[in-house]
């Protein structure tokens, strides 16, 4: 009984947040609304009718709920709105084509070809997305990317970063921002190591 009453919350939270237009406005207060109030609201109220074996039953069964399917559907709506691009998109560094990184270190006199692209942009496809980056403090490491141009979403741009042949020991940090029609952003940070031991 207690699990099919925290179900039926439940399907009733999802049902009321489904008539939300907004396609993020709101809907992470959706999906942690459920969980929240049956995972503590069972264990409070199975706490209060302990001797009652009947109750606590009851109690244990919106526990039981508050975890599946509440908590479950919950995490995968929550995932949902980032690739959806509600939590402001995304950006991803490769190199070679590899899997993405957040940092890299380099050699005096090296130079690196990476990749960079925006992801979790909420925008139409195909929309061309304006660029900014930033190199700081840079002086010892130069970054060269294509002309100023519009990238779309999830398109890899390819840009270069070289150490002067006399670089010193420091940390850099690269940003790229990606902004589309509107004033969704993503942006992301990529930490620039400079290795002056490998002259």
């Amino acid at each position: 009984m207690g699990f099919a009453l925290g179900v039926a919350v439940f399907l009733l939270i999802r049902l009321l947040g489904g008539l939300n237009p907004d396609l993020c406005r709101g809907r992470t207060t959706t999906a942690l609304l459920a969980p929240l109030l049956l995972g503590p609201g069972g264990l409070g109220f199975t706490a209060t009718v302990w001797n009652r074996p009947r109750w606590r039953a009851v109690g244990l069964g919106v526990v039981v709920a508050s975890l599946f399917p509440a908590l479950f559907f919950s995490a995968r709506d929550l995932s949902s709105l980032r690739g959806a691009g509600c939590a402001g998109g995304y950006v991803v560094y490769a190199e070679g084509g590899g899997r993405g990184t957040g940092e890299i270190t380099m050699r005096a006199g090296e130079t690196r070809t990476l990749t960079v692209r925006a992801s979790g942009l909420n925008v139409p496809a195909g929309t061309l997305l304006t660029r900014a980056e930033r190199l700081t403090p840079g002086g010892d490491v130069t970054l060269n990317t294509p002309a100023p141009g519009r990238t779309r979403p999830n398109e890899p741009l390819t840009f270069t970063l070289r150490a002067a042949p006399n670089a010193q020991l420091q940390t850099h940090t690269l940003t790229f921002t990606f902004t589309a029609p509107g004033g969704r952003a993503a942006t992301g940070d990529l930490t620039v190591n400079v290795d002056a031991a490998g002259r």
